[in-house]
């Protein structure tokens, strides 16, 4: 099944704020929220509860887009 359109968006804020340089966690920590929101809003499921089920799903994306994992510098 194919990953919706919205958790790809959730996953992509989520790595970015993992990733991102200390200058920029509010700006990405805001759009990670907006983007958790926008999941919520979607499915009807809590943030909490959508960030534990999507937690797996968060490694399998970064592995199908060949990122490394945050904080890890080659």
């Amino acid at each position: 099944m194919p990953r919706p359109d919205y958790i790809t968006r959730l996953h992509e804020a989520d790595y970015d704020l993992r990733a991102c340089d200390r200058e920029l966690k509010e700006r990405m920590r805001a759009r990670y929220e907006q983007a958790l929101a926008e999941a919520c809003r979607l499915t009807g499921v809590t943030a909490e509860r959508l960030e534990q089920v999507l937690a797996p799903d968060f490694r399998v994306w970064m592995r199908q887009q060949g990122l490394p994992r945050p904080g890890h510098r080659p």
